[in-house]
């Protein structure tokens, strides 16, 4: 793999890019306000495209099976996507989220990259990078 000039990288990790959708929440696909910066670019030679792994924060819509209230709410990010442990049938309830459905961590992430693609690609090719664009890895901070 092929990394950038180190001046095009910095520049490239100091943009900051929003992502947001507030209008309605239905099931698999909830309420978001997010911002992401990109981490890494790199140019893959046998692929012929660019891999980009971003980070991600903000806040995300979401109630867990099981939970109390019946009302979703906006928690940050890091916390929405923490994958929870247990092993089991008796623990299959705590894997699901009534917002996002069951993996719901796999599926924001989907939702995430699905989203930015086309924006992290008009924005590399403004600095000369006219190849294919594959959000690799999404990663959340606080």
């Amino acid at each position: 793999m092929k990394t950038l000039d180190k001046n095009i990288q910095k520049l490239i990790k100091k943009q900051r890019f929003t992502l947001k959708d507030m209008e309605n929440s239905r099931w698999g696909n909830g309420n978001y306000d997010l911002t992401y910066r990109i981490t890494l670019v790199s140019e893959d030679v046998h692929w012929r495209g660019t891999r980009v792994n971003i980070y991600v924060k903000g806040m995300i819509e979401d109630r867990k099976a099981g939970e109390a209230t019946h009302d979703s709410t906006m928690r940050p990010a890091v916390d929405v996507v923490k994958k929870t442990t247990g092993l089991g049938w008796s623990c299959a309830w705590k894997q699901r989220s009534v917002v996002w459905g069951e993996q719901y961590h796999k599926n924001i992430r989907k939702m995430i990259r699905r989203q930015i693609t086309k924006e992290i690609h008009d924005f590399l090719k403004l600095i000369g990078n006219e190849q294919c664009i594959a959000v690799d890895k999404v990663n959340f901070e606080k």
